[in-house]
């Protein structure tokens, strides 16, 4: 008999065939297939919800990821438009010097032509005035 109770054990099905067999209740036998149930379900549960907790958690990572990664992607196009912009600021800089540097050039060399021009209307009034001078003196 304990070599059939070890046998047993390790059939849940056998266990129950033998005690319907050997008349020790049908009920006993139903709940021990009952229970067998119960608990093959329970660990069927089990193992689905944990299949559901590591694909949740593969899920919750991924997402995880891709949100970093979304992050990234939006500071680096910030990033890139605002080195953009100070690029397009550097430029416009730039160019104002440069046209303010060329509106400078220009008048500095309007005031020489200016200075020039009045030097040699100066020079000119002082000939002429010399050429009376002299034409008195000649008089004389």
């Amino acid at each position: 008999s304990s070599s059939s109770s070890s046998t047993a054990r390790s059939s849940p099905l056998r266990e129950a065939s033998t005690l319907a067999a050997s008349g020790r209740g049908q009920l006993l036998v139903q709940e021990r297939l009952v229970e067998e149930e119960v608990l093959a379900a329970e660990e069927e549960e089990d193992d689905q919800a944990e299949a559901k907790r590591v694909l949740a958690g593969h899920t919750k990572q991924q997402k995880q990821r891709e949100k970093e990664e979304k992050m990234r992607r939006k500071e680096e196009a910030k990033r890139a438009k605002e080195e953009q912009k100070q690029q397009a600021e550097a430029a416009k800089l730039a160019k104002a010097q440069s046209k303010q540097e060329d509106k400078r050039k220009k008048q500095e060399e309007k005031d020489r032509k200016k200075a020039e021009a009045a030097a040699a209307k100066k020079e000119q009034g002082l000939r002429k005035k010399q050429e009376k001078q002299e034409k008195k003196q000649e008089k004389k």
